[in-house]
């Protein structure tokens, strides 16, 4: 005769979760520390501050008070009405009256908040199923099936997939339709990020399987089964949710008997008992009129996470918004140059209802239900705005100064002698360019002698004071950087002499680009052309160019057209870039036999820039493209037959 256990009861709540969550960092201005610390120059007022009390409005006062910040927004979510309520609760419910409360009612109790998930008896186990590859899945199903089912019945292996979907749906229910078959075979929407254009250039947006990814479906297992369970869907090479369960398979038997072990054929009050911590307990005759109806959104939990360089994460405590009528927030702990993950969850306050067994009286609980974490929002705290360039760029003749480079030198020191030389030296002088992040810690001093020649850099004045530097993204000649305590404006040209450079054609033009604390470079600032007028005995110069020519661009804003595009898109055909590697040689030969390299590779510490510049807000993008020589590792040859290099054939290329 076989014995029936005991029914248990399970305790099933849904909070609403906030959806289109969307987060932003806004750098301000610059810190010495802002890369070493969360708080480095950030007013006490602002770190005081209560999540609740933060609107647009102070977000906006923010941005001239604050350095940085991470902006959070979402859409708040609603509580379903609950059945067959009368008008005036209804009424009250659109209106809930939050039971008022002395300090924090989320931070206070933080500890005593418990998540959906949890909100159950021991015996069983929460899980939540979530397939983000659920096209990959049904692709690898459908198209394996879909194998098996054409050689069954000797299809033609070259037919359609939206015939092959037709045939297979005959075979299958009725309830599948033919389009979800085919939308699955073809795997319109694998990677979250696959973009399709119609024939006239449309883009198409394919959220068929995208709407399914984004599902979350919440259960609870019985733990004297859980084992059971698991084990079955991940031994089976058939199953849509093995990988998923493979983590929670790994400790499901031991939960499984624990259960077990605790297993009693007797039914008692205990097995039908569940024990949540609760911030408040009244009795039923003395609770208010809020508490009949149903919960309440009190608040929201926005946790926050810091994931290192070296790929570590760092829990770091959660912000508290007490208001519910918020969606807008800002994280003022904020570090520059990290990522950083948001994930905001919903508090809502549930009246439950109870017995005080020491009292025997009915009593209403009320405790703080947390929604599940659901998708995370991730920022990296870095800024995207170039420095402007400087600006009132001018020259000055100093009469008096003695060129260093005309005086003879200290044999020994190499140092000029004191008394020799010629007076008079060009001054390149400049001014800081407006700028409220205040970041610009470097200046370039550039110079060529014609509009078809490159400009040549002269020197660099370095005076960041960071206490972390960034990399250089340009790599100047360690040669030309001079490393200085204060920003410096000015620069003596030694190279120009009033008697060599004396007329237009002998002339030379002069720009300034200023680079930022993070390593961002500005474009050119005002060109303008020099020459020493020997009849007025003083300096003569042009404009050559407006500020703001992109540096790969110099004579962008000259009044000539000096130049042609050789590249220039526009339309749908701007979005995608291709970039083919495809040489006609590895290397030549001299008349001499010599190699000579035309390749710079990543082994020989060369590389490629390409710069994409957008005319119409003269914004640009630079694109660093570096060659892997595997073949230099591997040290092998290449072979093709009858090519010649430089006028010698030879039957083998010699990796450079």
């Amino acid at each position: 005769m076989s014995i029936s256990l005991p029914s248990k009861q399970i305790y099933s709540l849904n909070v609403p979760d906030v959806t289109n969550i969307s987060v932003a960092f806004q750098y301000n201005f610059f810190t010495t520390d802002e890369s070493v610390s969360e708080v480095g120059g950030v007013p006490t007022k602002f770190l005081e501050k209560k999540t609740g009390e933060i609107d647009s409005s102070f977000i906006q006062y923010a941005s001239t008070r604050a350095p940085r910040f991470v902006k959070i927004s979402f859409s708040k979510p609603k509580i379903a009405e609950p059945g067959r309520l009368s008008s005036d609760s209804i009424h009250k419910r659109k209106n809930p009256a939050i039971p008022v409360q002395n300090g924090s009612l989320i931070a206070d109790h933080l500890d005593k908040i418990v998540s959906e998930d949890n909100f159950s008896l021991n015996d069983f186990v929460s899980m939540n199923f979530h397939d983000g590859q659920i096209d990959d899945k049904l692709y690898n199903f459908l198209s394996g099936s879909m194998a098996v089912h054409t050689l069954q019945h000797d299809h033609d292996q070259n037919v359609s997939t939206y015939k092959l979907a037709s045939s297979y749906h005959s075979t299958i229910s009725k309830q599948i339709t033919p389009h979800y078959l085919f939308s699955s075979l073809t795997k319109m929407s694998t990677s979250n990020g696959t973009r399709f254009h119609n024939k006239d250039g449309q883009r198409i947006f394919e959220e068929y399987f995208d709407r399914l990814k984004k599902v979350t479906v919440t259960s609870q297992i019985n733990s004297r089964l859980f084992f059971n369970i698991t084990n079955r869907i991940v031994k089976n090479p058939n199953s849509q949710f093995s990988d998923d369960l493979y983590n929670a398979h790994k400790f499901s038997k031991k939960i499984q008997n624990n259960a077990k072990n605790t297993l009693s054929l007797n039914a008692t009050d205990e097995d039908y008992k569940t024990f949540v911590p609760f911030i408040d307990v009244k009795v039923m005759n003395a609770a208010h009129s809020h508490d009949h109806i149903g919960p309440t959104i009190v608040g929201y939990i926005v946790d926050k996470v810091e994931t290192t360089k070296d790929g570590h994460t760092i829990a770091h405590p959660p912000l508290i918004i007490e208001n519910p009528y918020t969606s807008l927030i800002a994280d003022f702990k904020v570090k520059y140059d990290t990522v950083y993950s948001y994930c905001v969850r919903t508090i809502a306050l549930f009246n439950i209802p109870a017995f005080d067994e020491k009292s025997n009286t009915l009593a209403m609980l009320k405790v703080l239900i947390s929604s599940t974490p659901q998708a995370k929002a991730h920022v990296q705290t870095i800024e995207t705005i170039s420095p402007p360039p400087p600006t009132d760029v001018n020259f000055t003749w100093n009469y008096e100064r003695i060129n260093p480079t005309t005086s003879l030198h200290d044999h020994f020191t190499g140092k000029p002698l004191s008394g020799t030389g010629k007076p008079g030296s060009l001054l390149v002088h400049w001014t800081f360019p407006p700028n409220s992040q205040r970041d610009i810690k470097k200046f370039q001093i550039f110079r060529r002698r014609r509009l078809d020649e490159p400009f040549e850099l002269l020197k660099v004045y370095d005076f960041d004071d960071s206490d972390i530097l960034m990399p250089d993204l340009e790599n100047p000649d360690k040669r030309l950087v001079e490393h200085i305590t204060s920003p410096c404006t000015f620069f003596y040209d030694d190279e120009f002499d009033k008697e060599k450079n004396s007329t237009r054609e002998n002339s030379f033009i002069y720009a300034i680009a200023a680079v930022d604390a993070h390593g961002m470079t500005s474009n050119y600032s005002a060109q303008y052309q020099l020459w020493f007028n020997q009849f007025k005995n003083a300096l003569e110069k042009v404009l050559i160019s407006h500020t703001g020519a992109p540096k790969p661009y110099p004579n962008l804003y000259v009044e000539a057209d000096l130049f042609v595009d050789t590249i220039r898109v526009s339309g749908d055909n701007s979005k995608r870039f291709k970039l083919y590697f495809n040489p006609e040689y590895y290397h030549l030969y001299d008349n001499k036999n010599r190699i000579t390299p035309v390749l710079a590779t990543k082994q020989t510490g060369g590389k490629y820039q390409l710069q994409f510049i957008n005319k119409d807000n003269q914004k640009s993008v630079t694109l660093t493209v570096k060659i892997d020589d595997q073949l230099r590792l591997a040290n092998k040859t290449l072979a093709f037959p009858n090519v010649r290099f430089g006028g010698r054939r030879s039957n083998t290329i010699q990796p450079v």
